[in-house]
């Protein structure tokens, strides 16, 4: 299954501000968003992930 590589890592960026925060200013609630944040925009990354799949697989049938 192809991933969106451009939202795999912006989740990982998301991630890493989130341990950013909690090492600097505690773990509360900015890194608590921060990482929910990155949560759901992996999921958005699998739905996108999906949706590239299907319409792959549409194109391939029209071109035979």
């Amino acid at each position: 299954m192809m991933r969106n590589l451009k939202l795999i890592d912006a989740v990982v960026a998301l991630h890493e501000i989130a341990r950013t925060v909690g090492e600097e200013v505690g773990v509360g609630q900015l890194h608590d968003d921060i990482r929910a944040c990155a949560d759901r925009l992996h999921e958005l990354s699998l739905v996108d992930s999906r949706n590239s799949k299907i319409t792959q697989d549409i194109i391939n049938k029209a071109k035979e």
